[in-house]
């Protein structure tokens, strides 16, 4: 399968070209880029042609798939445009802005039979089916605590420019749905998140509190931010097991990773092998193309878009 990558973002140069480089499915990569003078070309032996505007991309690339990687603000049109053209889509997160774009555009993906997915990848990582299998050992998870808090951005970063579709809410809202899906297994009853801090010149939100209680006194807290010292961990426990992850939302695709557990009041460790959660990730999505068993990704991608519009929607009414 062939694939075209709208924008030559960080990300896709730090880690979607390699692991699209990696996988076996995917013959040749095409990139389109709105900006080709501000960044550099990257080099990929899979790369076969790259794209000085996504409107040529769309007129002369064939690629069966694409994969949206560009400011936030521009998720909705692109995607629309690609499914308009027959073709398979996979969308950085967060993948639309608004619920009713989600609703809209799996309606149409559905409609024309193609993948639509939201490429928040992380829980593809082994370490999570690791974590799936403590828990079916050793019972339930009822709490968690998820931080995902990082120092500041350029200034001239998007994730500041609201009109970019920027904020805490927006970039990092993902991390905080995905977590909760993963975990509690079930929408909350009560949701609560309130924004901490606003840019003083932009006024976006730059971090943001979540608190979601669920059936049965489960209960989630979280973090998430661009405004402190760099923290990204999950603690989870329950009447008989509790761990730790670090690196838990960004799994780094070269290093070992550690899951710290304590079971009736006895510590123990279980090390996970480096792996590529975007190449995992990428290579369920190929399956379900190759299956053509879309239903899946159609039901994460509008379940999370629900519980981050009832997020957005609360901080709003808590300011």
């Amino acid at each position: 399968m062939n694939i075209l990558i709208i924008g030559n973002s960080s990300l896709a140069q730090r880690r979607i070209l390699p692991a699209l480089g990696r996988l076996s499915e995917i013959e040749e990569i095409y990139l389109a880029s709105s900006n080709s003078h501000n960044r550099s070309k990257p080099k990929n032996q899979k790369l076969v042609k790259f794209f000085d505007s996504y409107e040529t991309a769309f007129l002369e690339c064939k690629a069966e798939l694409i994969y949206i990687s560009t400011v936030n603000s521009q998720h909705e049109e692109l995607a629309d445009k690609a499914l308009e053209l027959g073709r398979h889509v996979i969308v950085d997160k967060p993948a639309f802005l608004t619920l009713d774009a989600s609703r809209k555009l799996v309606k149409k993906a559905a409609n024309k039979e193609l993948l639509l997915a939201e490429a928040t990848v992380f829980l593809d990582h082994p370490m999570y089916t690791e974590i799936s299998n403590i828990t079916a050992r050793l019972g339930p998870i009822t709490r968690v605590v998820s931080v995902f808090s990082m120092p500041p951005f350029p200034n001239e970063n998007f994730r500041y420019q609201s009109s970019l579709g920027g904020g805490a809410l927006n970039d990092l809202g993902p991390y905080a749905v995905a977590t909760s899906r993963y975990f509690l297994q079930e929408k909350p009853r009560i949701l609560n998140c309130s924004i901490l801090q606003s840019h003083p010149n932009t006024g976006i939100d730059l971090s943001f509190t979540l608190m979601a209680q669920y059936s049965n006194g489960k209960s989630l807290v979280g973090n998430f931010g661009f405004d402190t010292e760099y923290q990204n961990f999950i603690h989870a426990f329950g009447p008989q097991v509790s761990f730790s992850v670090e690196r838990a939302h960004t799994p780094p695709p070269d290093r070992k990773n550690k899951i710290s557990i304590l079971s009736n009041n006895k510590p123990s460790s279980v090390s996970i092998p480096p792996a590529d959660s975007f190449e995992l990730a990428i290579q369920s999505m190929l399956k379900a193309i190759e299956t053509r068993q879309f239903n899946h990704y159609y039901e994460l991608l509008l379940s999370d878009a629900e519980m981050l519009e009832k997020m957005r929607n609360s901080a709003l009414a808590n300011v």
